[in-house]
């Protein structure tokens, strides 16, 4: 369980408090994992119950393998929000589906290929910045500045997912045991027809013999004479998200607006990357007074676009403001 490394929480967390208020549903949401240390445990705790505090939270010792399996028997949906460039495939998804369970995932790299959205479960759409906004994540991280969990965690943080559609999904698999059942029997279907690993072996069999009817069609070619070692991340992963945040993106006021509830996050999970005050100050005045672009932010605060960027993609974030894609 760690908010750098695998999956924010906060969303989830926050996703889950609305949900509960507007269904009146008594919801409990039960994490299975594991701490790398005590303060990483008391901060997850604390945090969850200052900004869930509606929700039952209950942490499961995730090496247990015993709870483990009966947290899959006890559940009736699987919720992750992965938006780490560590999460490739996503082994949990999988799991879930296997055990019936419709799964509500962000539309994030890997798990685009394992959810069905509205089929085995739904993909809330996702935002992050686009190629080319990155410069100074791989500079830092090349250099040392930043170490690999410090790395993580600013990718992480400028990850953000569609708010509002994600309470839509959530309130409705909370009171609609029809459409979870739905879901589960569909999930559970292309677990067994795509997942299995006897259907996965064969895969990897018809993979080797075209790679190798590959390398005896061809001579032996030399590699790249070079390459760096750490490029902008927004580049290399820029197929993980929905959406990317450019200057033409639609920044709107979100469901918590305001510099307070900002202040209130950045003393908690936030604590890592703290973005420019001016330029956040005015930003989220100006949002208030109607929707615009981050080209037009840019403008208005004389400053470039990937400055804004990734201020808002933090606000995003928190649920401070909404993004939505250019008109037309």
């Amino acid at each position: 369980l760690s908010p750098a490394g695998k999956a924010h929480p906060y969303t989830m967390w926050r996703g889950l408090q609305v949900a509960a208020e507007r269904t009146g549903q008594k919801i409990a949401f039960i994490q299975s994992g594991r701490f790398f240390n005590q303060v990483a445990a008391d901060m997850y705790r604390a945090s969850a119950a200052e900004h869930c505090p509606s929700v039952r939270q209950i942490f499961v010792d995730g090496q247990d393998n015993d709870l483990y399996h009966q947290v899959w028997g006890a559940a009736d949906l699987f919720l992750s929000l992965a938006d780490s460039i560590q999460e490739t495939f996503g082994l949990t998804p999988v799991e879930a589906m296997a055990a019936g369970l419709p799964a509500l995932v962000s539309d994030w790299n890997g798990y685009k290929d394992t959810v069905r959205d509205g089929l085995d479960g739904f993909r809330i759409p996702t935002w992050s910045p686009a190629p080319g906004d990155g410069g100074d994540f791989a500079r830092d991280f090349e250099t040392g500045t930043d170490h690999y969990d410090l790395h993580l965690s600013r990718m992480s943080t400028t990850v953000s997912v569609d708010f509002a559609v994600l309470v839509d999904r959530l309130s409705a698999l909370v009171v609609d045991a029809d459409l979870r059942q739905q879901l589960g029997d569909n999930g559970r279907k292309r677990a067994r027809e795509v997942f299995d690993w006897a259907v996965v072996y064969a895969q990897y069999r018809a993979l080797w013999a075209e790679q190798t009817a590959m390398r005896q069609a061809h001579t032996a070619r030399p590699g790249p004479a070079s390459s760096p070692s750490h490029g902008d991340p927004f580049t290399a992963f820029a197929t993980y998200p929905t959406h990317h945040i450019g200057p033409q993106t639609r920044v709107s006021q979100g469901p918590d607006p305001g510099r307070q509830q900002h202040d209130r996050l950045a003393d908690g999970l936030f604590t890592l990357w703290p973005t420019d005050g001016a330029l956040l100050d005015s930003i989220l005045a100006q949002v208030v007074m109607g929707e615009l672009t981050v080209q037009a932010l840019a403008d208005l605060n004389k400053t470039t676009p990937s400055a804004v960027v990734v201020v808002v993609s933090r606000l995003a974030k928190m649920g401070l403001i909404r993004l939505s894609p250019p008109v037309g």
